[in-house]
C-alpha cells in the first residue's frame, strides 16, 4: 500500500469510526506517512486511525509527534471556537451584519468538531461597515498592523489569526461573477448574523479549491470537506449544479467530486483524476513553490507573458495597491514606473529575485503538464502573479 493510500485510508476510519485496513501485509515508511499528513495538515487523524486498524507505530519520535499533534489539535479548536464566539458577540452588539466562513462552518458538519482544523477564523463583513468592524475588534483586545490586503485585514486574538474579509472575490474572472454576489446569497441567522445559503457556501468553497489549484495546489483536506458535504446531503445537487454553471465550473467539479469519489468510495481513478492526484499529493495545504510556478507560467502563456504581466498589473490590480488611480486613471504609466523601483530596491526585493529564480528553474514538461490540467479541468486562464 502507498504511503498516499495509507494515509487517506487512515483517514476514512476517523470519520467513519469503522476499521479500513484488512489486509497488513504491507511495509509502513512511517517518516514519509508522518511527513505527508503534517504537509496536509492532517497528521491528527492518524493517531486514532492507526489504532482502530490496529498499526503500531515503531519510531518513537514519530509516535510522539502523532499523539502531540492530535492533543493540539482539540486545544486549536477550542481556541478557534471561543474566537468565533467573541466575534459573534462583538459584531451582534455592535450591529454589524456578518457572515462566519469556511472551516468555522464546515467543522460542524465533522463527526469531532476538532477534525476539521483551520489556520483562521474567516469573516466577513460588508465593505462599507470594513472599518467600523476592524475598530470594533482592535478595541476589545484583537491585534492587527493596519494593513489592508486584497479582500481582507488580519488580526490576532487568542492565539488565533483572523482574517476581516470585505470581500471573498479570487481576483479571477470566471470565479468571481457569482462570489461578488455573496449577500445576495446570504440569509440571516440571528440578530445581525448571516450565513451563506447551502449551495452557495458549497459553490464557494469549490471556486476556492479552483483558485487554489491555478496558484499552486489545495491539499487534501478541502477535498475532504467536499466528501462529508456530500455524505452529510449538505447542499441540494441541481441548485449547485445551477451556480456552476453560471460560473463554468461544471468540469471542475465534476472532477474534484470523483477524486474524492476515488479515495473514500473505492471507485476506479480516470485518466484525469490521477493527473490532479499527482499534483495534489506533491503540493501539502497551499501547495509548492514549483507546482505555483508551473500553474504561474502555464495561466500567463509563457516566462515571457510572466513576466510582462508581472511587471504591467491589469488596472484593477494596481487599483488594490495604489487607490488613487480609481478616480486618476490618467497616473496609470506613472504607477507603473514607481512599482517597478519599489520593487527593485524595497526590502521585499530579496523575496522577489527567489520568486524570480524558482520560475526560471520551472522546466517545460512541467509547464505542460499544468497546462494540460487547466484545460483538463475546464478553467479560464488567470494573470497570477
Amino acid at each position: 500500500m502507498k504511503t498516499a493510500e495509507l494515509l487517506i485510508s487512515l483517514i476514512k476510519s476517523e470519520i467513519t469510526n469503522e476499521k479500513t485496513i484488512e489486509n497488513r501485509d504491507f511495509k509502513i515508511d512511517e517518516v514519509a506517512l508522518y511527513r505527508l499528513a503534517k504537509m496536509h495538515d492532517l497528521s491528527h487523524f492518524l493517531l486514532g486511525g492507526l489504532k482502530r486498524n490496529e498499526i503500531t507505530i515503531d519510531d518513537p519520535e514519530i509516535s510522539k509527534k502523532i499523539k502531540t499533534d492530535a492533543m493540539l489539535a482539540v486545544y486549536r479548536e477550542t481556541r478557534f471556537t471561543e474566537t468565533a464566539d467573541r466575534i459573534r458577540e462583538l459584531f451582534n452588539g455592535e450591529k454589524i451584519d456578518f457572515i462566519l466562513l469556511k472551516g468555522t462552518v464546515i467543522r460542524t458538519l465533522y463527526p469531532q468538531s476538532w477534525m476539521r482544523t483551520s489556520c483562521d477564523v474567516d469573516v466577513l463583513v460588508k465593505e462599507e461597515d470594513v472599518e467600523r468592524a476592524l475598530k470594533c475588534l482592535v478595541d476589545n483586545g484583537f491585534l492587527t498592523d493596519g494593513k489592508k490586503a486584497y479582500h481582507d485585514y488580519t488580526l490576532r486574538f487568542n492565539e488565533v489569526t483572523v482574517e476581516l474579509h470585505f470581500s471573498i472575490l479570487e481576483n479571477h474572472e470566471q470565479l468571481d461573477g457569482l462570489l461578488s454576489k455573496v449577500w445576495e446569497y446570504a440569509e440571516k441567522v440571528d440578530a445581525s448574523e448571516y450565513r451563506e445559503t447551502r449551495e452557495f457556501f458549497a459553490y464557494h468553497h469549490i471556486a476556492h479549491m479552483a483558485y487554489h489549484v491555478l496558484f499552486g495546489g489545495c491539499g487534501i483536506r478541502t477535498f475532504l470537506d467536499l466528501w462529508i458535504m456530500r455524505k452529510k446531503r449538505f447542499y441540494d445537487e441541481e441548485k449547485l449544479s445551477e451556480l456552476l454553471k453560471k460560473a463554468d465550473l461544471t468540469k471542475f467539479y465534476e472532477t474534484v467530486r470523483d477524486l474524492t469519489d476515488v479515495w473514500f468510495s473505492g471507485k476506479e481513478h480516470t485518466e484525469l483524476t490521477a493527473k490532479l492526484e499527482d499534483y495534489i499529493l506533491s503540493g501539502g495545504v497551499y501547495g509548492t513553490t514549483q507546482n505555483a510556478g508551473a500553474m504561474k507560467i502555464a495561466n500567463n502563456n509563457g516566462k515571457v507573458g510572466y513576466y510582462f504581466n508581472l511587471a504591467f498589473l491589469p488596472y484593477r490590480n494596481m487599483c488594490d495597491i495604489y487607490p488613487v488611480l480609481k478616480k486618476h486613471k490618467w497616473l496609470l504609466p506613472f504607477y507603473y514606473v514607481r512599482r517597478a523601483f519599489s520593487k527593485l530596491f524595497c526590502r521585499k526585493s530579496e523575496k522577489r529575485k527567489k520568486n524570480v529564480k524558482t520560475i526560471n528553474s520551472v522546466k517545460d514538461e512541467n509547464v505542460k503538464k499544468a497546462e494540460e490540467l487547466i484545460s483538463g479541468l475546464g478553467l479560464k486562464k488567470s494573470r497570477l502573479v
